[in-house]
């Protein structure tokens, strides 16, 4: 490419699983503040008492972007962006995310994954019509990609978020937020709400679809197996398997013993 590339190291994304050791996170946040990382957005530590990783992890993303990024606006700035009736919002995530929440008024793009979004922005978006417009994401990755891509088309006007909307959830209190619903998460909570506190929803472990409550009621919702979306598309093999597999878990939740991960014992 004869622009110029930018190399952009984005954030740390932080799991931290608190055993039964007293952490002092702001000694962790100076600490982890300290590493050599451009556009630090900050580290947010999770309150969670659900497991969210099986390992301490440390994952350094980075991006090559090209020509610049746009602004990045604050949580606190936010508001006032998506209520501009100018202004095109869209949630750049993928339809099983937005399932769960999102923000006012924002569009969705209908994607599965992120190769879509380069069809989304032919098909649904103009220059001319769309003359500002906004974007968001779960962490603030995805929309500046989905940015500079806007940028490189020749849009003008374009905004993401900063920290995506975990960061907005972790700083906005629910009184003045424009955020409907839950978070949806790529761990073990699943999502969260304001205050990144656990939120309500389930995973189909059969498809991994968020569930509504909808859902839930389904006749064809089956804890651990199936759920209306994957019922008939799951083969009675896989079914029976999947129900062992839920058996299996609640065994070891009844004896306090987790399922999966467990170090087999030595031979004698």
């Amino acid at each position: 490419y004869n622009q110029k590339v930018i190399i952009l190291i984005e954030a740390a994304i932080i799991q931290l699983q608190e055993f039964e050791v007293n952490i002092d996170r702001e000694i962790i946040k100076n600490t982890i503040a300290e590493l050599p990382i451009t556009n630090w957005a900050g580290a947010i530590l999770s309150n969670s008492a659900n497991f969210i990783s099986k390992f301490l992890l440390v994952v350094i993303i980075t991006l090559f972007l090209l020509l610049g990024t746009p602004p990045k606006n604050t949580s606190e700035e936010w508001n006032d962006i998506i209520n501009d009736p100018e202004m095109t919002v869209i949630d750049t995530r993928n339809d099983y995310e937005i399932a769960l929440g999102t923000f006012e008024g924002a569009v969705n793009p209908q994607t599965k994954t992120f190769r879509q979004w380069h069809e989304f922005v032919q098909a649904k978006l103009s220059k001319k019509k769309n003359k500002k417009v906004a974007m968001f994401c779960t962490g603030g990755i995805r929309c500046e990609k989905a940015s500079s891509h806007l940028l490189q088309l020749g849009f003008e006007e374009v905004y993401h978020l900063k920290g995506g909307i975990l960061n907005y959830l972790e700083k906005i209190k629910a009184e003045k937020s424009k955020w409907m619903g839950e978070c949806f998460l790529f761990d073990h909570r699943v999502s969260v709400v304001h205050g990144l506190q656990d939120g309500e929803s389930q995973l189909c472990f059969g498809c991994r679809w968020p569930l509504s409550k909808e859902d839930l009621n389904s006749a064809k919702f089956e804890e651990g197996v199936s759920c209306p979306k994957c019922y008939n598309q799951l083969s009675i093999e896989k079914k029976e398997s999947l129900r062992e597999r839920h058996r299996q878990v609640k065994l070891g939740e009844a004896h306090n013993i987790s399922h999966i991960g467990q170090k087999m014992p030595s031979p004698k």
